[in-house]
């Protein structure tokens, strides 16, 4: 900085010769050179060994006071600030904060060989009122495809891209779409470990380690993995037509005694099962042909067959159910089959009797007879002898 000739003058002159400090009013000015405060051998234009103290704040690369803080600092693209934490060595191992400005407009904080920055106050990007410890507004990129950048939250080890921990009696994670409403959940997980898709319900109606699905699933493949046989889970589905089912109502069939009481028989299920009637139908939704039950006609005929929505509407069929009604009606079928078949065993051994006594009385009256016949032969042929000595003895 130079100003008029008319209006600078020298200071007093030193030891060495001509000072080079050139006073003007108030301001004292060095123009030539460097200064050294506690080192006589100066490497920039000022340094100082040893501790410093500013009232006001300092402002570095600006003319501007420093009034937004005690350090205002204006770098031109690629310029950064560097602060060593010893004067051993001059490599970013040894800066303990290392700040960078760029032509693009970004900016970089480290702390230490680590490469680790801390924020003792709400940090904000694309705000300037945080809300948060940190509030993001606008897109937020974390590492790429093909490195293996994580981020952990509850947790300084993430495993996996996305690694979240809370605390117990927290729910891990949730996500909304439109606005923060509870109606407006995509995805819920519980504190107790189950997952709530579609809805945000309470803890107690999801299922602890389960899931609970508000709206259809589908489905191209599905494996049963783990110690529940395939058999034991119960769905309501049907097929779309071309390659996946639509899951409505699936959950696990618990057939144990021990989850029941007041076990009674069921009676007349086969009058049940006569009065349902079978037909075919095209869905709406596809046009695609079925066929099936008509869950409001089995209602009528048996209401504990039916489920009904969050509506309360009859939505569809326990169709699982329908197994213990066609064993009860076979069972009975077979019940009324050997009932008449022992009636009619017992009318035919009836039969059977009399016509066995029938051929007994007949046997003993041809054994009669046969025996009167005997006696008659014999007769006859004693009448011949008799009738041949008699001619025999009138012979002359």
């Amino acid at each position: 900085m130079r100003w008029p000739a008319t209006r600078v003058r020298k200071a007093p002159q030193g030891p060495a010769g001509d000072s080079h400090w050139v006073i003007n009013g108030s301001h004292t000015a060095y123009l030539p050179g460097s200064v050294g405060i506690g080192t006589d051998t100066p490497q920039y234009r000022l340094e100082v060994l040893g501790t410093g103290r500013f009232a006001d704040g300092v402002g570095i690369g600006t003319t501007h006071s420093p009034e937004d803080g005690m350090l205002k600092v204006q770098a031109s693209p690629e310029r950064s600030i560097a602060v060593n934490a010893s004067t051993a060595g001059s490599g970013t191992s040894g800066r303990a904060v290392n700040a960078v400005a760029s032509s693009a407009n970004h900016f970089g904080l480290w702390a230490g060989g680590s490469g680790r920055s801390y924020f003792g106050h709400p940090v904000g990007i694309g705000t300037t009122q945080p809300q948060t410890d940190l509030h993001v507004m606008g897109t937020t990129a974390i590492g790429d495809f093909a490195s293996d950048h994580r981020l952990g939250i509850g947790t300084d080890n993430p495993w996996t891209p996305l690694h979240v921990v809370a605390n117990a009696g927290q729910g891990p994670m949730r996500l909304m779409v439109e606005n923060n409403n509870a109606a407006n959940t995509v995805m819920r997980a519980y504190a107790h470990g189950g997952i709530g898709i579609g809805n945000s319900w309470s803890d107690s109606a999801v299922p602890e380690r389960g899931m609970r699905v508000h709206g259809k699933v589908v489905l191209s493949d599905l494996t049963w993995r783990g110690n529940v046989d395939a058999a034991s889970v119960v769905c309501t589905t049907s097929f779309d037509g071309g390659a996946n089912w639509l899951l409505e109502r699936c959950g696990l069939n618990t057939s144990s005694l021990r989850y029941k009481e007041d076990v009674q028989p069921l009676q007349s299920v086969g009058e049940l099962l006569d009065r349902m009637q079978p037909v075919s139908f095209r869905w709406k939704e596809n046009g695609h042909e079925d066929l099936g039950l008509i869950a409001e006609e089995i209602a009528r005929i048996e209401p504990r067959l039916v489920f009904h929505n969050e509506e309360g509407e009859i939505e569809g069929i326990k169709y699982n159910h329908l197994t213990a009604l066609i064993i009860g009606a076979m069972q009975e079928r077979q019940q009324s089959v050997d009932a008449e078949f022992a009636a009619l065993r017992e009318i035919h051994s009836a039969e059977l009797a009399t016509r066995d006594a029938r051929i007994a009385t007949l046997q003993h009256e041809l054994e009669e007879q046969r025996q009167l016949l005997e006696q008659r032969l014999a007769a006859v042929e004693s009448l011949l002898v008799e009738g041949k000595e008699m001619a025999r003895a009138a012979t002359p």
